[in-house]
């Protein structure tokens, strides 16, 4: 009997490069100007880039920034109801604008989703990540999650097209923006630990049941059980809901050129998920027996066994 353990990753440009455009067409940074361009026209275009870009964000946390940066923005919008549909009818500015915004992008991007001639893909994967996602998924030991600011049809296309098999479980902006709690948008989106926290109800529930649910054991069982995840991101607010969330984090670094000196603060750092691979196989009896995940992969990088795949500094 092996004890399982979960390996939870960031999707766009931890596993995909999203931000990089096919060939002729957009990336998503791209599609969110765009999108937003139908929406609002050059102002709302301008109110966007005063808002940094995109900048790794929730559609749903965009727009409520861009709302209180610019009031105007969010002036009329029963006017989109026939767009998105009259059960949004009550809803708030934000909630109306996030719907349009959400699908005006898909309409530019999942199109794009595609193998080309030459064989390469849009998204294309990151270093090592579809050995990753393939070895992954043939072991019975661990389980795949994944948290995105994305959503859930675009990553599973994107799995389809890679001929690679779907995550066990995601936490995307498409479960976030119904919620009615936390109430500040802030509150359920990275870096606060609440995309984790979904993650981690989702694994008691599946792997945990019976009277563990109600002994007086159960905290303590939770407790470790978050111990047996590992998380792994490309940039500063990843790293921060991991550390508020109390899971071991990995750092990729494919692109290491510019990263602030904070991403050291990351248990370890990779830039090949094939080291990853690596490490996993050769500690499959450790994993099965309960070893954490996290731990052996900081152990391991600490001793420097492979270039890619490094403690922090």
């Amino acid at each position: 009997m092996f004890v399982k353990q979960l390996f939870i990753a960031d999707f766009d440009e931890n596993l995909f490069h999203t931000f990089v455009p096919p060939p002729n067409g957009l990336s998503v940074e791209d599609a969110y100007t765009k999108a937003i361009w139908h929406m609002w026209g050059e102002r709302g275009v301008r109110t966007f880039w005063r808002c940094g870009g995109l900048g790794n964000r929730a559609p749903s946390e965009l727009i409520d920034l861009m709302l209180k940066i610019n009031s105007d923005l969010g002036k009329h919008p029963e006017r989109s109801l026939n767009f998105v549909g009259n059960q949004f009818g009550g809803a708030s500015a934000s909630s109306i604008f996030t719907e349009v915004l959400i699908k005006k992008k898909l309409e530019i991007l999942m199109s794009q989703i595609q193998r080309f001639p030459d064989g390469t893909m849009w998204p294309g994967p990151t270093k090592g990540a579809l050995d990753f996602l393939r070895w992954v998924s043939e072991q019975p030991h661990l389980g795949l999650a994944i948290i995105s600011s994305g959503h859930e049809e675009f990553i599973r296309k994107t799995f389809e097209v890679a001929g690679v098999p779907q995550p066990d479980f995601m936490v995307t902006e498409d479960q976030i923006r119904y919620r009615k709690y936390p109430k500040d948008i802030r509150d359920r989106v990275k870096p606060a630990p609440f995309p984790l926290a979904l993650v981690h109800q989702w694994w008691l529930r599946k792997n945990l049941y019976g009277p563990s649910y109600h002994d007086g054991n159960f905290n303590n069982i939770a407790s470790q059980e978050r111990r047996r995840f590992v998380y792994t991101g490309d940039g500063t607010k990843d790293l921060h809901m991991a550390l508020k969330g109390e899971v071991t984090f990995g750092m990729f670094t494919e692109n290491s050129q510019g990263l602030e000196p904070e991403i050291y603060e990351a248990s370890f750092l990779f830039n090949n998920w094939k080291d990853i691979v690596v490490v996993l196989a050769k500690n499959r009896s450790r994993l099965e027996s309960g070893v954490p995940i996290g731990d052996i992969l900081v152990r391991e990088a600490g001793g420097r066994p492979m270039e890619g795949l490094r403690r922090r500094l």
